[in-house]
This record gives C-alpha cells, structure tokens and sequence, in this order.
C-alpha cells in the first residue's frame, strides 16, 4: 500500500503559501494522487492482501 502526490505547479505553490494539509490533499486528489484508502482498495480486490488486514491496520472498516 501506499499514497503518492506528484508535486505539479499548484500543489507547489500551495506548500510554499502554507496551505492547509487539507487544501493540499484536495489539490492532488483533483490532479491524480493515489492515496493510501484507495491503494488499499485496489489491493484487496486483486487478491494482493485481504480486506481483513486493510481493517486491521485502520484503513477500512466494514459496512
């Protein structure tokens, strides 16, 4: 699992504004970022880990 955010022109001028952390997650999610609760999706349903360990480490919980 992991969270990727490419640093493109916006989100680097955010970060040098003092931008709030989640003004910057907003920004990089609009600009593609993967972040760790949908790289832990995609991860169980491709067989890769189990929805169970997602929960255990408190990136999911049931519904």
């Amino acid at each position: 699992m992991y969270e990727l955010l490419l640093v493109e022109e916006s989100v680097h001028d955010l970060i040098i504004n003092r931008g709030s952390s989640r003004e910057i997650t907003r920004i990089g999610m609009k600009e593609g970022m993967t972040c760790l609760r949908e790289s832990a999706k995609k991860l169980v349903l491709e067989g890769v880990t189990s929805l169970s360990e997602v929960e255990r480490v408190g990136l999911l919980k049931r519904e």
